[in-house]
């Protein structure tokens, strides 16, 4: 993978460079490349370009060139830069096996050759190094660089990670790109209701903060002691209740992990594949909710899925229909990289396709969860500049595709370690950040902990919307479709699915859109609503009952996202969606009659109100037509100010009393 010089999208600190060191962009020749057969882009004489990776942590690193032949023999490589400059000081960054550097060359734009640094007594260093070479400022502008190593003074490969010049004399260094300003994060060990002197592992909580998903490994009550099960803690007013392993079907006699969970809390997402046989093999599942139980898992289908690596993670975003993964593919910028995928009509899944190159590097990314707000993205890479091992970054998705992302950001100091540090999860709020890290204080290796998200860290805000579908005929609860979708754009962005027994349903929508959504059973006639979020600038919360009307005669409902144009008659597109939705179902029914009547305020003559009433009742009509909907089956009237459902009184009112109606006036089963 090509190293990018960092332009930041988000507000986040600037390293001391500025714009004086001029990293390397074009890779002019070298003398061998290590082939990594299982990722070809890995430690190959591109990976010198761009910026530094590995500063100011040292090590050995994919995104490094490392040299075909370790322990003998000479090497070289050759770098060039699009702007020529002159130059006072050279960088180059040996982030592993250090000192084998024996010379260095410049190139001027008449492609003359000059030596502007030689160590005849070249030593090997225990550690990396950003080797820096001051020299009289040039009187000729440079357009390329090249390094000459005497690698047989180091034991293994040695690595060069970037090369820079600079017309200056800088005391440079490397700062993470974090943000500034941050105060101290405190974080909380969740204590031993949750954390064992086992290992805890994979914290996945659900959208409403009530519960925390884990896998706990070697633990005694495990299916298996030795292998990882599934464990549930639920917050309760006085904290987490002492976690319990899931049992069967989601635990078995292999490694179980649960790596997501719907708003609705109806569907989770597992690791690999379960077979009759108890057992597991390399892929993904689901698991649906039936009577408070967990069905048998069944497997996730996506076209051309294959990952060379192993192991792998995956995400099931919060609408369900985009499908985040780390695998590690042919087609791949190092190892695991992040992928996502589409579902289908047929509840299949698309190829996996790549984030690409601002989210991957050629290291392995891993533990990508995408916040509620379907844009800010938190993953694991070593790809970038950081605190030491993996750490968290956060990047947010820029437009509708998926492979256009901001330049990731550190999340600095006070939750990344030197150490490992993958698997954060957040709610819906954004409060709080739940993850695993492996610290002093734990009750074991690998401990489950929580901060408080400052706000520059968190996601963009969302509404949890919840309530019950209920039958508005006897109040029963109802399991019903929950569809929402954009009323700017006309396109659908989730679904989620109410609960048999309680009636009861979740969906998370972003700040940022005006939506509609509705309740969908066959032989009931969809209820909707709407909620403008253009405006929201933080976390909420709001209760919306929705009554299904059973299909029968007389039975009647407002068609509340239907819009017109302020005194016409023209449909708004935003009408459209439901209207769709509205015309399948009449044309699923063969022997139905409706009737479409359109209402309005008391303002305005009779007249007036009458025909703009009959007017918009007969767009609708119109519209239903257009889709197919017999003309037998529908007639339109409009009633103007005659039917009010509420006094004109006052504006609330009013807009009450401005609505379509749907009037199921014949009906035989």
């Amino acid at each position: 993978m090509l190293k990018k010089v960092l332009f930041l999208l988000l507000v986040i600190s600037t390293s001391t460079l500025g714009s004086q060191v001029q990293w390397a962009d074009t890779l002019i020749g070298f003398s061998s490349e290590f082939n990594y057969k299982t990722a070809p882009v890995q430690y190959r004489a591109k990976q010198t370009l761009g910026s530094p990776s590995v500063l100011p942590s040292f090590g050995s690193s994919p995104c490094a060139w490392a040299s075909d032949k370790p322990n003998g023999g000479s090497e070289w490589i050759e770098v060039g830069y699009t702007n020529p400059q002159q130059v006072a000081e050279i960088y180059i960054n040996e982030n592993y096996n250090a000192g084998s550097v024996k010379e260095v060359l410049i190139k001027d734009t008449g492609d003359k050759f000059h030596s502007v640094y030689l160590d005849e007594d070249v030593k090997p260093l225990k550690n990396g190094r950003l080797l820096k070479i001051e020299i009289p400022l040039t009187n000729y502008l440079v357009k390329s660089v090249k390094v000459l190593l005497a690698t047989s003074i180091v034991k293994g490969h040695n690595q060069i990670d970037a090369i820079g010049i600079s017309s200056t004399s800088n005391d440079y260094k490397v700062t993470i790109n974090e943000l500034e300003g941050l105060n101290e994060i405190e974080t909380e060990n969740l204590g031993a209701k949750i954390n064992s002197p086992y290992d805890e592992l994979c914290p996945v909580i659900s959208p409403d903060g009530k519960k925390l998903f884990f896998t706990r490994q070697n633990h005694p009550q495990n299916v298996v002691p030795k292998n990882q099960d599934i464990w549930l803690s639920e917050l309760t007013d006085t904290g987490f209740t002492t976690a319990k392993n899931l049992g069967a079907p989601l635990n078995n006699k292999s490694n179980n992990s649960l790596t997501s969970i719907t708003p609705d809390g109806q569907k989770a997402t597992l690791l690999n594949k379960y077979l009759p046989d108890g057992t597991t093999t390399k892929g993904l599942s689901e698991a649906l909710v039936s009577d408070s139980i967990w069905e048998v898992p069944t497997e996730i289908k996506i076209d051309d899925y294959y990952n060379d690596n192993k192991f792998g993670e995956y995400y099931l975003i919060n609408t369900g229909n985009v499908l985040l993964m780390t695998v590690q593919r042919k087609n791949g910028y190092g190892g695991k990289d992040v992928y996502y995928s589409l579902k289908k009509e047929d509840n299949t899944w698309t190829a996996p396709a790549s984030l690409g190159p601002v989210v991957n590097t050629a290291s392995n990314e891993t533990s990508p969860f995408l916040a509620a707000d379907n844009r800010t993205l938190y993953y694991s890479t070593s790809g970038y500049p950081g605190f030491g091992g993996k750490d968290i970054f956060v990047t947010k998705r820029i437009g509708d595709s998926w492979d256009n992302w901001t330049t990731p950001v550190n999340l600095g100091k006070y939750l990344n370690t030197p150490r490992f540090d993958a698997y954060y999860s957040l709610p819906a709020s954004g409060d709080y950040v739940y993850f695993v890290s492996y610290r002093k204080d734990g009750y074991g290796e690998a401990d489950i902990y929580r901060a408080k998200l400052p706000k520059e860290l968190k996601p963009n805000p969302v509404v949890l919307v919840q309530g019950k579908v209920f039958n508005r005929k006897d109040s029963s609860y109802l399991s019903s479709k929950i569809v929402y979708y954009s009323l700017t754009s006309n396109k659908p962005v989730g679904e989620a699915v109410s609960n048999p027994q309680t009636g009861e349903y979740k969906i998370v929508l972003p700040a940022g859109d005006n939506y509609g959504f509705s309740a969908n059973k066959v032989n009931f006639l969809p209820v909707s609503s709407s909620l403008d979020l253009g405006t929201l600038t933080k976390y909420e919360e709001k209760n919306v009952d929705l009554f299904l009307v059973p299909i029968e005669k007389d039975a009647s409902l407002v068609l509340n996202n239907i819009y017109f144009d302020v005194d016409k008659a023209t449909l708004r597109k935003e009408s459209f969606v439901e209207l769709d939705a509205l015309a399948k179902i009449i044309k699923q029914q063969p022997s139905i009659k409706i009737e479409i009547s359109g209402h309005t305020d008391s303002d305005g003559s009779d007249e007036y109100n009458l025909n703009l009433s009959l007017n918009r009742a007969k767009s609708v009509t119109e519209y239903l037509k257009s889709l197919g909907v017999s003309d037998k089956k529908i007639v339109s009237k409009g009633y103007g100010e005659s039917n009010p459902i509420a006094p004109n009184t006052s504006d609330e009112n009013k807009q009450k009393n401005r609505r379509v109606e749907f009037k199921v006036v014949e009906f035989k089963k």
